[in-house]
C-alpha cells in the first residue's frame, strides 16, 4: 500500500511539473502583459478549488476515458490517480 502511493505520487509529480514549469516559465519570462493578465486570475481561481472537487472530476471524466482508452473492465488504476 505505501509501495502504491509512492508509486501514484511519482507519476503525478512526473505529470504535473513539467506543466507547472513551463507554465510558470511562460508567464514570468514570454508573455505579454495582456495575456498575463488574463491567465492569472484563472490560474489563482483553479488554485483556489479545493482537491476533493478535482478528485471527484477525475472519478466521473478521468476513470472512464482510461477505461475506454486501454480497454479495461474497471477505471480505477493508478495512472487515473496520477493524473
Amino acid at each position: 500500500m505505501i509501495a502504491g502511493t509512492l508509486w501514484v505520487s511519482l507519476f503525478a509529480i512526473l505529470f504535473a511539473l513539467p506543466f507547472g514549469l513551463s507554465v510558470s516559465i511562460y508567464m514570468s519570462e514570454v508573455a505579454n502583459p495582456k495575456v498575463r493578465s488574463w491567465l492569472k486570475p484563472i490560474i489563482e481561481l483553479l488554485s483556489g478549488i479545493p482537491s476533493v472537487v478535482y478528485g471527484f472530476f477525475g472519478l466521473i471524466v478521468i476513470v472512464p476515458l482510461i477505461q475506454k482508452l486501454f480497454d479495461l473492465p474497471v477505471g480505477e488504476s493508478g495512472l487515473a490517480g496520477s493524473i
